[in-house]
């Protein structure tokens, strides 16, 4: 079983609006050309004109101030405009019409491949990129010095970061931008990096530069909105939604996904490898039931028996919700003998991919149960609870399967990129004294 800790969100700094602006946008719109072949996007590039080009409205329209000071967020699904909104604020890309105003420098820390060179070493890098951001000299070797000891890179500095692992290279690109004190910093989608000390390490630095800077951060990942912003902006399709205080806004966008996942999602389905009259006549449920009995031999104990197996807050046998939630499941059962409750996890296709624990072994009779999961944090994806009987042999007792009862979980990818992702906090222990560290973990599924 997963443990996973639950944290309260922290105080929130009084709002900085009535400070003067940093960032001013006044009706921008940016529109992009979609070409359906090479002659259309050379014409219309020499200024010839070219009819029939496509375009797509990456921003609609967008009026927004933000004062010095202020710690902004931005969500919403992929397309909606996100990274379009900092590209334009950090000048790498030109809106199509309205204007835009900064009082002071913007530092961007975006997506991997921004600004580096992948043939220099990363101490050239580091080099280039704090004198292409106008670093005083007598502030240069300091910086170069801070960066270095926050990356831990040791040699791997005076190598061609073309050689650097993903993780490696986003401890280099995280730390010199960090190494600035800008205007502004604009973050898009890149503080999940790295294993989970140097996570820790990421967040320290982030809460001692936002105290002294104006932030502008998108992501996916809902929790870091709420600990680094006091105001969100949703955008959904080019549109701004809302605009408003983040728990406020981080609710309703979470609502909406939800029902919206709730509307699209039907319980998930099995495809049969069977044809014919033979296919007509055999369940959904009987074809994933026989897929995970192939797993799991299903036994017929006498004197056991699952009477019931439904989620806790609901009547549906289709439950949608996000990673990170907490689930809770009701479960009625006969026992003959000493046996531990379980909930297996499997995919629609039948393969077995989690367990989730619901205790200790309980003695023999009837049992009424509430289990629950503080913090779920399966990734994005459709899954099968199916409940089950385990052995109480220290530590892995066989497993019986005896209920035919399924629950169908859908995981709505409101708040995580893709692909899925598992999301765990955890405890990490550093340096000679072991000093424990809460932090977050992030794993590919």
């Amino acid at each position: 079983m997963m443990h996973l800790h639950g944290r309260q969100p922290p105080t929130r700094p009084v709002s900085a609006s009535a400070a003067r602006p940093v960032i001013s946008l006044n009706h921008v719109t940016k529109r992009y050309e979609l070409y359906d072949n090479s002659v259309q996007e050379v014409r219309n590039y020499l200024g010839m004109g070219a009819k029939g080009v496509r375009q797509k409205v990456a921003l609609d329209a967008i009026n927004l101030t933000i004062a010095h000071g202020e710690r902004v967020g931005v969500v919403g699904h992929n397309g909606s405009g996100k990274t379009t909104l900092l590209r334009i604020i950090c000048g790498t890309t030109r809106p199509s019409e309205g204007t835009i105003k900064i009082d002071g420098t913007v530092q961007a820390l975006m997506q991997t491949g921004f600004g580096f060179s992948d043939e220099l070493n990363g101490l050239d890098n580091i080099h280039n990129a704090l004198v292409y951001n106008d670093l005083p000299d007598d502030a240069l070797a300091q910086a170069e010095a801070d960066i270095i000891d926050f990356v831990e890179l040791g040699e791997f500095l005076r190598h061609p970061i073309k050689t650097y692992s993903l993780g490696m290279r986003a401890r280099l690109e995280f730390a010199t931008a960090t190494a600035i004190r800008p205007s502004v910093l604009a973050i898009d989608e890149v503080l999940s990096a790295g294993d989970g000390y140097f996570v820790h390490k990421c967040a320290e630095r982030m809460r001692k530069l936002v105290s002294g800077t104006t932030l502008l951060l998108v992501s996916h990942a809902l929790d870091q909105i709420r600990e680094y912003c006091e105001r969100t902006l949703w955008l959904d399709g080019g549109h701004l939604r809302e605009d408003g205080p983040t728990e406020q806004v981080l609710d309703h966008y979470r609502d909406y996904m939800l029902a919206l996942a709730a509307k699209l999602d039907t319980p998930p389905t099995v495809q049969s490898l069977e044809t014919g009259a033979a296919a007509a006549t055999r369940s959904t449920k009987e074809i994933f039931l026989e897929r995970a009995h192939a797993l799991i031999e299903p036994t017929d104990l006498h004197g056991h028996a699952i009477i019931q197996f439904e989620f806790g807050d609901q009547e549906r046998r289709l439950k949608v919700m996000e990673s990170g939630d907490a689930l809770e499941l009701r479960l009625t059962l006969c026992l003959a003998r000493p046996l531990k409750p379980v909930v297996l996890g499997f995919s629609s296709e039948g393969s077995l991919l989690f367990e989730l624990d619901g205790g200790a072994a309980l003695p023999a009779g009837k049992h009424h149960l509430r289990l629950h999961q503080p913090r779920l944090g399966i990734g994005v994806g459709t899954y099968v609870l199916m409940a089950a009987l385990r052995e109480p042999d220290y530590p892995d007792g066989a497993v019986h399967t005896l209920g035919a009862d399924l629950l169908n979980l859908q995981m709505a990818p409101t708040n995580w990129s893709e692909p899925p992702m598992v999301h765990m906090d955890g405890e990490w222990t550093s340096g000679a004294a072991r000093t424990p560290l809460q932090s977050k973990l992030t794993a590919w599924v």
